[in-house]
């Protein structure tokens, strides 16, 4: 799994099946927590948080 804003990413850690992050923005907007689909290269996105000052 994997943080998305602008075209921006990175990689969640990883520890058995919990993952985390600590992630400080400086942008402003939409923030995106994105999984790869099963059987896939593709991603989707699995919750979306607006980024506000």
């Amino acid at each position: 799994m994997a943080l998305v804003q602008a075209d921006y990413w990175k990689k969640m850690n990883k520890e058995g099946d919990v993952f985390s992050f600590r992630y400080r923005s400086a942008l402003q907007g939409q923030l995106l927590v994105v999984g790869k689909k099963f059987e896939s290269d593709q991603y989707a996105a699995i919750l979306a948080y607006a980024v506000v000052p």
